[in-house]
């Protein structure tokens, strides 16, 4: 597994870092980035949707759940480190995704930039897929209360997973990320730190917290693009 060595920040508030990255982008791009992550996504379910879809439509094809009867089992494999490596697929996944994740209130979902921008946010359920170039995707659903209401975006994050320099952690490491149709075009620290409030209420919930807690006993995490699976290595 890759090491990837990522330079060390201050740590502000992640929802500080948050809105005010996503606030960025909006005045230095100018409307270019708004008018983008303005535009309607189009959410596929499967590939051969693609061909019904209109050139320069914004999309992105959602993981699908089929596959992912035995996904309890697993799950339970893995808190207990009963094995010495685990497949999962997307619809493993998706099915525990749709099953015990649910967003709780935290400070990354809520505040104001400048005391007027309010970009508080609620997160709908992950989804996952995992992409023939052997990244894994992650789309979350999001709504904004104060910017437009009624309104969804998808925030959608692609990556591997490497093992931290300096800590020897497993973590999921965003290489590429978009809101909507328009590009997150941050450095890879700014990416992160966004994808980490995305998914900190999800995090912080019940179930993310008991994840948290054996998470440390993976030892690595491949992913076999062709296969679409997932390879947990547990440390014996």
């Amino acid at each position: 597994m890759p090491r990837r060595k990522e330079p060390e920040l201050t740590n502000p508030p992640v929802w500080r870092v948050v809105t005010g990255a996503l606030l960025l982008l909006l005045i230095g791009s100018g409307f270019g980035f708004y008018r983008l992550a303005q535009e309607p996504v189009v959410v596929a379910k499967d590939r051969g949707e693609l061909e019904e879809i209109e050139p320069g439509t914004a999309y992105y094809v959602r993981g699908s759940d089929a596959g992912g009867e035995n996904w309890t089992e697993k799950r339970s494999i893995l808190a207990r480190s009963e094995a010495a490596a685990m497949d999962l697929t997307p619809g493993d996944l998706n099915r525990w995704s749709d099953r015990y994740l649910r967003a709780v209130s935290t400070a990354e979902g809520e505040g104001k930039v400048l005391g007027v921008l309010d970009l508080s946010f609620q997160a709908s359920q992950p989804n996952f897929s995992v992409l023939e170039n052997g990244q894994l995707q992650i789309a979350v659903p999001l709504e904004f209360p104060g910017l437009a209401p009624e309104r969804t975006y998808y925030y959608v994050a692609r990556g591997r997973f490497y093992r931290d320099g300096n800590s020897d952690d497993i973590y999921f490491g965003v290489e590429q990320s978009q809101l909507n149709a328009a590009p997150l075009a941050l450095t890879g620290p700014l990416q992160q730190s966004i994808f980490k409030g995305v998914l900190k209420p999800f995090v912080a919930s019940p179930e993310g917290q008991e994840v948290a807690g054996f998470w440390p006993q993976f030892n690595g995490v491949e992913i076999d693009g062709p296969a679409e699976k997932l390879k947990f290595l547990l440390a014996r």
